[in-house]
């Protein structure tokens, strides 16, 4: 849109020419204010002005009034992160698996982004293009810290994301009640009143649920249960 932003600290120089009798003076206004003998100058006021500038020969010929349209931006973005599925919240932690994606984003109000950048557990700084996963990294706690910055520079400070890792199952064990009868061929003898039991542990995200099935039927929520079938 043509628009021409520019920080606090940036330099405005203006430079006139006169082929004859030459340039006696150069001045500028801004926003309709005063005008003031040229020097190099800033705009340290946030937001929209209009400049204006003109020169007088040494003849006292002086030019119409020249303009120019700037936005000043001192402003840095803001950046935000959103965790994907699967993920987990208990006791303060985040647990995410290898392959829920974290993506970050952020907006500017002024001249726009221009880069967002991240890094992981403390690696050299990366520019983020696309969703993060940490397929690739071993399970347990890791850091993302990530900012952005806008078009002029504007950098925001680091912000912090911490995600426990977790890849692996939980691991389920069966208990079988009494009565019973283990055979010398290890095989397991019972009566239809034997409960079994099952206990399930992880030692990261936790248990969700744990689930059994019978000869390859339907799979059950679990409670304790008794087979209540003759055979194998």
């Amino acid at each position: 849109d043509a628009t021409v932003y520019i920080t606090p600290t940036t330099d405005i120089t203006l430079s006139a020419a006169d082929s004859l009798s030459g340039v006696m003076k150069t001045e500028y206004r801004i926003d309709g204010g005063q005008w003031l003998n040229y020097a190099a100058f800033t705009l340290p006021s946030e937001g929209a002005h209009v400049i204006g500038f003109r020169s007088t020969d040494n003849l006292g010929n002086t030019e119409p009034e020249n303009t120019i349209e700037v936005i000043t931006d001192n402003t840095p973005p803001v950046s935000s992160v959103n965790i994907g599925a699967p993920q987990y919240s208990a006791n303060g932690n985040t647990y995410i698996g290898g392959n829920t994606e974290i993506t970050i984003s952020a907006s500017d109000a002024g001249s726009g982004i221009g880069r967002i950048e991240y890094s992981i557990d403390g690696s050299p700084v990366a520019v983020y293009g696309s969703a993060i996963i940490l397929s690739a990294y071993p399970e347990g706690a890791h850091v993302i810290t990530y900012r952005s910055s806008d078009n002029l520079g504007n950098t925001e400070g680091d912000k912090a994301l911490s995600v426990v890792l977790d890849n692996a199952p939980p691991s389920t064990s069966i208990s079988i009640g009494e009565p019973k009868f283990i055979a010398v061929s290890g095989a397991y003898y019972i009566t239809k009143d034997t409960v079994f039991t099952l206990a399930a542990s992880d030692n990261l995200s936790g248990i969700s649920k744990t689930e059994y099935r019978i000869d390859s039927g339907e799979w059950v929520s679990y409670v304790p249960f008794k087979a209540d079938v003759e055979g194998n």
